[in-house]
């Protein structure tokens, strides 16, 4: 049974913290939830510190299709108890990316099946499930999470399609991760190599990304 007085101070919480004008960016941006009170992200942890851990009342926020209450969930879901399977179902319902980057690093990144649920993520049709695949394994990574050379060559091969990918999100965050991977010495020969035949390509995104890879072993 949710308790009313805590979702009450939770409101008010986001009341006294709202801001209606990056709440209508957001909007204008194309963030359509039913509510958004426009809470900065660094304000939601400050709030999440205030209440204990529950699954219920995390659930309960979930559900909500209010933006800061999908925030506040993956802060307030005791990562112990939070299964692969309810993962799968929260990350099936994400919407926008901004909910995806908190619920990877608030709470997916602490599971123990961070890894191997982020490479099933990649291999998602979905754009959003694979943006968020992408993000889990860039948090992991800077939790010096390792990889093994079938699952590198694995995560290049993905990488390779959606760096080119019209999303601008999603081929950001495969480029944004696929440096983070060469910051990595034991990588970077074979992602060098990996993307060699880029090097002289007439298709000029293929071209600049070699010229990246290039600019980062320097």
């Amino acid at each position: 049974m949710i308790d009313k007085n805590i979702l009450n101070e939770i409101k008010k919480n986001f009341r006294q913290t709202m801001n209606a004008d990056l709440s209508n960016s957001m909007r204008e941006h194309g963030l359509n939830y039913k509510i958004n009170f426009g809470v900065p992200s660094p304000r939601i942890k400050i709030i999440a510190e205030k209440f204990e851990k529950n699954a219920e009342l995390a659930q309960y926020l979930w559900n909500e299709d209010v933006r800061e209450s999908k925030m506040l969930a993956s802060y307030l879901y005791p990562e112990e108890i939070f299964t692969k399977e309810t993962a799968i179902k929260w990350i099936e319902e994400i919407k926008y990316p901004e909910t995806a980057d908190q619920l990877c690093m608030n709470l997916l990144s602490k599971t123990d099946y961070a890894l191997d649920l982020s490479f099933e993520l990649i291999n998602n049709e979905k754009d959003i499930i694979r943006y968020t695949g992408y993000r889990l394994i860039n948090r992991l990574l800077m939790k010096n999470a390792g990889l093994s050379s079938e699952k590198l060559n694995l995560l290049l091969y993905n990488l390779s399609k959606d760096t080119l990918s019209e999303n601008t999100w999603l081929s950001l965050s495969a480029v944004n991760l696929l440096e983070k991977c060469f910051e990595c010495e034991n990588y970077k020969i074979l992602i060098t190599d990996f993307f060699s035949d880029w090097q002289n390509s007439n298709n000029g995104r293929k071209a600049a990304l070699y010229d990246m890879i290039v600019f980062w072993g320097n």
